[in-house]
C-alpha cells in the first residue's frame, strides 16, 4: 500500500470513529453476510515475449464473506467499517490467495419497518495479494426477525483487484531447458455481479 493511500484510508477511519463517539441517538450495529458472485475478468494470451488481451471474456464463480461494524446514526442512516474475504472457486483459478479489502460503508434503510428496502455503498482499499481500489453497491430488502436482528437479501455490483495467470504456458526466457515453462501473472480489475445474504444485529 502506498503512503498516500494509507493516509487517505487512515483519515477515513478516523472520521468514521469520530462519528461513532459524537452526536446523539447512535447505537452500535454489526452485520455479517455471504456473497456468491459471477465475475468478469480480462483474459490474456502470452506467447514468447508478447502478451495480448482477449477483452473481458473470462467468467468465474466467486464467494465472499464480509463483516461490518458501525453505528446507526438515525432510523434510516448507518455508517461503519468492515472487511471482506473473497476468492474464486473455479478449478482453473490461479488466484491462489483470496483478496482482503478494508472498506467504509454507508447504508440507508428507507422506511424502518418490519420489511423495508435498503441501499448501501462500500468503498475501500484491498490490502492483500493484489492491492487496489475496492467498490460495491447493493440494493435489497431487510426482513425484521427480532427487535435488533434482521435478515438482509440484496443484489449488487462489485469491482476488485485480482492476480491471475495468462491463458497459456510460455517458455521461460531465463532457461536453456525446453521443458521449463512458467506463467505470466497479471494484476487487473474484475467486475462482479453478486447476491448478498446476511444478518444484522
Amino acid at each position: 500500500m502506498t503512503s498516500v493511500a494509507m493516509k487517505r484510508l487512515s483519515l477515513l477511519l478516523v472520521s468514521i470513529s469520530l462519528l461513532c463517539v459524537s452526536g446523539r441517538a447512535q447505537t452500535y450495529r454489526g452485520m455479517v453476510d455471504v456473497a456468491p458472485a459471477l465475475e468478469l475478468q480480462e483474459e490474456f494470451y502470452a506467447s514468447g515475449n508478447s502478451m495480448d488481451s482477449y477483452g473481458y471474456d473470462g467468467v468465474a464463480f466467486a464467494m465472499a464473506v464480509s463483516t461490518t461494524h458501525g453505528v446507526q446514526l438515525s432510523r434510516q442512516h448507518y455508517v461503519g467499517i468492515g472487511t471482506e474475504f473473497c476468492r474464486r472457486l473455479d478449478i482453473s483459478d490461479w488466484e491462489e490467495l483470496g483478496s482482503i479489502p478494508v472498506y467504509a460503508m454507508w447504508r440507508m434503510d428507507f422506511f424502518g419497518r418490519k420489511i423495508t428496502p435498503f441501499f448501501d455503498v462500500r468503498a475501500g482499499y484491498q490490502v492483500a495479494k493484489a492491492n487496489g481500489f475496492y467498490g460495491n453497491i447493493n440494493g435489497g430488502v431487510r426482513f425484521n426477525l427480532t427487535g435488533r436482528t434482521g435478515l438482509n437479501v440484496s443484489l449488487g455490483v462489485r469491482i476488485r483487484r485480482v492476480e491471475a495467470g495468462t491463458g497459456n504456458w510460455i517458455k521461460s526466457a531465463y532457461s536453456s531447458w525446453r521443458d521449463d515453462y512458467g506463467r505470466v501473472l497479471v494484476r487487473q480489475y474484475a467486475f462482479g455481479f453478486l447476491m448478498r445474504i446476511g444478518v444484522d444485529f
